[in-house]
């Protein structure tokens, strides 16, 4: 209804009228006073409160008012009938919307059959006892007379509804019926055929035979035809058409259903009104269900064909012999056959001759057993196209879920370019590890040679100072040649083991230095950690300094001792959190270094050259002095690759 007061007004004196106009039709076949076989009054309120809501009840109070008043109805008689009357369509569509999900009841048999159980059935309950209660109560009725008066009531709302609120729905829902000639010409010839048939059966009553009563029902042919053709709509006009002509027949107590006792006529004439009319209304759901079932089903029946022809995968079916029963464009571009020359062919005829042997006992398997190896999984097979060219093709086999007999879906991706692009990438690899390779090697020999020069040279200075010099960049030059070597025979060329470096190492400047074994005791304790070529080098050149500065300065007297060197994580450095850092420690149990000695202002070229290798790691050195020296460095290591454990 219009919220605007004065719509709203306007909208309930409307509203008004019709209940009035609705209801003086209804007293024209009443059969006691104000009591008649069917009440148009309630079939129009229901699909109003359904339309309009509740709002639309006093509009019900005018009407009923009106309609006492014409009649002559006393005030005490018809007072509960107002209460009746307003209560039944409001009950009648809550039953509606609770139980038939809403005014559109007529779209399934379900709903409708839930509408004719509760709302035609049961809501006119309250009206008829109400109404009755209140006309007995008024001296209108006898209270002998209670229960036919109560059936009638009851019965004439009932069928009101059940002729009434579908079609006011229906047609206030899509008032326009569009059609084409023809399908109106249809119309008529069917509507006239029903007219004439009525006319027969309840118009010429010498012409029906005695006990004739299931003659009555041969219009029914004619309901269901109108229910196939023109649906609910057509048919709540042709179920209308049939009540009028019907309860006329009875008001005029002539045609079949007149029995001498009114009650047997008010059955028998409800019987038939209902017979028709649910009839009609089951037969136009039930089509409409399944045209819209239909519907649903050709629609995705044409999405899931749109998403298959527009794939760009390969996408195929075979059924359980391996007999191909669809076919995508894009399988028809993989392999240059046209679907037409390939459905209902066996799916061998697209794999190479070992292929198909493979997968016709796959499919034996399958047939003997119930179960298959390849379902559900993705892998690489060979597959043949048209002009027996053999190709890679990625194959992932799933089975379809049908109601019908058991098939298989195929999706074939085409790899071929992607086979021809690793087949270069591992090209390229093996490339460049070659490269690497011989990189490594030649500049670990070019060290060699410059060690090889040094040991000369120093061969020909008898100054032991000289000596001394060239000998320690004699062993500088190793530990990095040794870092090269390294890499040259690991199968990793970026990252070095540091673990196996440090041992070689180690055991290298004891070889050196000519030191007993049994004098000195180095102790190694590396984690298992991959360094890169950028870190490995500072790394071994720090250690190879703190070794030897440990071997020549730390054990006087050629004392024994223990040397240590340890290269282990810990936690991250300040305003560092996401780094990986790492501790380098060096130190020995020898007598140590001096408290008055400043390491920052030595001229040892060994220990200046540790200072700057920790600030190329961006690392920083902690020096303990007390039982022997210890240094530690702290460095992080950003990139994740360069540390990894071996």
């Amino acid at each position: 209804m219009p919220r605007s007061p004065l719509k709203y007004s306007l909208g309930i004196l409307l509203f008004s009228a019709l209940y009035f106009c609705g209801g003086q039709l209804g007293l024209q076949f009443q059969k006691f006073n104000s009591v008649t076989h069917i009440w148009p009054p309630s079939g129009i309120a229901l699909a109003a409160v359904l339309l309009f809501g509740r709002r639309i009840w006093p509009g019900i109070v005018i009407g009923v008012m009106l309609l006492a008043y014409s009649a002559g109805v006393p005030v005490k008689a018809y007072m509960l009938g107002i209460l009746g009357n307003v209560i039944e369509p409001i009950f009648g569509a809550w039953l509606i919307t609770r139980f038939t999900g809403g005014r559109k009841f007529f779209a399934t048999t379900s709903s409708l059959l839930r509408f004719v159980g509760l709302a035609t059935l049961f809501s006119p309950l309250i009206a008829a006892t109400l109404g009755t209660t209140g006309f007995c109560v008024a001296g209108i009725y006898l209270w002998e007379n209670f229960s036919l008066v109560w059936v009638t009531w009851w019965l004439g709302n009932a069928m009101s509804i059940l002729l009434l609120t579908p079609a006011i729905l229906v047609w206030y829902e899509k008032p326009v019926f569009r059609q084409s000639w023809t399908t109106w010409a249809e119309i008529c010839i069917l509507y006239s055929l029903l007219a004439a048939i009525s006319w027969t059966v309840f118009g010429m009553q010498e012409l029906i035979l005695e006990n004739s009563l299931p003659l009555t029902y041969l219009p029914l042919p004619f309901i269901i035809w109108i229910a196939i053709r023109f649906g609910v709509k057509g048919v709540t006009v042709a179920n209308l058409f049939l009540a009028v002509v019907a309860i006329h027949s009875g008001a005029k107590a002539s045609g079949p259903l007149n029995q001498t006792h009114s009650l047997e006529t008010l059955i028998l004439e409800v019987a038939f009104m209902g017979i028709m009319s649910i009839t009609g209304l089951i037969v136009a759901t039930v089509l409409s269900e399944r045209k819209k079932a239909e519907m649903a089903l050709r629609h995705r029946e044409e999405l899931t064909r749109a998403i298959v022809d527009s794939a760009a995968e390969g996408i195929m079916t075979i059924n359980a012999h391996g007999k191909i029963r669809s076919f995508n464009p894009a399988a028809e571009g993989i392999f240059g056959y046209a679907a037409s020359e390939v459905i209902n062919k066996n799916v061998s005829m697209l794999m190479p001759e070992n292929i198909g042997l493979t997968h016709d006992s796959y499919l034996n398997n399958f047939q003997q057993t119930g179960r298959s190896g390849i379902i559900g999984i993705s892998r690489e097979v060979q597959g043949k196209r048209r002009d027996g060219s053999v190709f890679p093709m990625l194959l992932s086999v799933g089975e379809v879920a049908t109601t019908g007999p058991r098939c298989f879906s195929g999706i074939i991706q085409d790899i071929t370019e992607r086979k021809q692009v690793e087949m270069q990438l591992q090209a390229s690899l093996e490339e460049k590890n070659t490269l690497l390779n011989e990189v490594h090697h030649r500049v670990k020999n070019n060290m060699q040679v410059i060690s090889s020069l040094l040991s000369l040279q120093a061969r020909r200075h008898k100054t032991p100072e000289v000596q001394t010099m060239l000998r320690a960049s004699q062993n500088r030059i190793r530990s990095m040649a040794l870092i090269h070597e390294k890499l040259y025979l690991s199968s990793d060329l970026a990252r070095i083991d540091f673990n196996e470096y440090v041992q070689d190492l180690a055991a290298n400047l004891c070889r050196v230095h000519d030191l007993p074994a049994d004098k000195i005791d180095v102790q190694i304790k590396v984690d298992d950690i991959r360094l890169s070529l950028d870190t490995a080098v500072p790394c071994g050149l720090i250690i190879n300094e703190l070794v030897i500065n440990a071997l020549k300065h730390a054990f006087p007297g050629n004392n024994g001792g223990k040397i240590h060197i340890g290269l282990s994580r810990a936690e991250p450095m300040p305003n560092n959190t996401e780094l990986n850092t790492l501790v380098l420690e060096v130190g020995d149990d020898g007598i140590g270094l001096p408290t008055s000695f400043d390491v920052k202002k030595t001229a040892s070229l060994g220990l200046r050259l540790v200072y700057t290798l920790a600030d190329q790691l961006k690392g920083t050195i902690q020096l303990h002095r007390g039982n022997g020296t210890v240094y530690k460095i702290r460095f992080s290591q950003n990139d994740k690759q360069n540390l990894e454990v071996a």
